[in-house]
């Protein structure tokens, strides 16, 4: 407490020193220049300075800055999107609106010559879909390195080697103890029933693959759902990376939950009376913004 005390009166006398300076405030929308809906959690900056914001559920976005930087460059940034730039006294600063236009994502075609899933796999793989809402389920756990290892073994064995060595985990920036570890994280070993301890890698996340390799994952396992004979629980699956907002509310684990916009949520709780119980016995709904909400782990 001492420390923070200290900062806080550094930080006020300091102010006193700086000269005034004005903040401009920056106002828009931003939409999909195709389909006209808002994009949401769009990146919004300034070019060289650590001034940023982000657009809210309606595309909207307030922007805060010293007049200082005026002159500068204001950048809208989108996974998937032509990133904006452009000088801010060429913009409109009050309400403007900002249509970014979408970049298909250019993916070298995995080609799929063998399209079959087992049943058993079949079963345990729909066994850990969970329902998050409507038709959007995630599973119970990510995808791990003997999951993904199937993909690239994949494409060894139909011969499309050099999609394997683009999508295999990248670990060239690692060095020393690092990349030794990464080494042995990402190699493929067959369990030993003799050994009595297991230090498999399989089960555990895949890690270091890029952004455009886990899109070619996702088509590819999709590819072999779809079109797997026999009994299924759905006809086609989509498999897809979430949006962060998917993501938060399938990290709350909440089913009843009210809104996409996860601190909008009220949730029902346990808060246990005394600091060494380990669960509460009354529920309470109390909302998840301004509160420190454990999750279970």
């Amino acid at each position: 407490m001492r420390t923070l005390l200290l900062l806080l009166f550094l930080m006020s006398f300091s102010s006193l020193l700086l000269p005034a300076q004005e903040n401009i405030i920056v106002t828009g929308k931003i939409l999909d220049s195709k389909t006209k809906l808002p994009l949401v959690s769009v990146n919004i900056g300034l070019k060289g300075h650590p001034y940023s914001t982000s657009s809210d559920e309606q595309g909207n976005f307030t922007f805060l800055f010293p007049d200082a930087f005026l002159n500068d460059s204001l950048f809208i940034s989108y996974i998937g999107y032509r990133t904006f730039s452009d000088k801010l006294f060429d913009l409109d600063l009050t309400g403007g609106v900002f249509k970014l236009e979408e970049v298909p994502t250019l993916l070298d075609e995995v080609t799929i010559l063998e399209k079959r899933l087992y049943k058993f796999e079949i079963r345990r793989l729909e066994s850990s879909l969970k329902l998050i809402k409507g038709n959007l389920y995630v599973f119970d756990s990510e995808v791990t390195n003997k999951e993904y290892n199937q993909f690239l073994g994949y494409l060894l064995q139909s011969n499309q080697k050099s999609l394997y060595l683009k999508f295999k985990p990248d670990i060239s920036r690692y060095e020393g103890s690092m990349l030794t570890f990464f080494k042995g994280y990402h190699l493929q070993e067959a369990k030993s029933k003799d050994a009595k301890y297991d230090t498999d890698y399989g089960d555990y996340p895949v890690v270091n693959i890029s952004h455009e390799a886990a899109i070619a994952y996702c088509e590819w396992f999709s590819g072999l759902y779809n079109d797997t004979k026999g009994k299924k629980k759905f006809s086609t699956i989509r498999f897809r990376l979430p949006t962060v907002k998917e993501w938060q509310i399938a990290a709350l684990g909440y089913s009843k939950f009210q809104s996409w916009n996860v601190e909008e949520n009220m949730v029902e709780v346990r808060i246990p009376r005394y600091p060494d119980d380990e669960a509460g016995v009354k529920k309470r709904i109390i909302p998840v913004k301004g509160n420190e909400i454990l999750y279970p782990w």
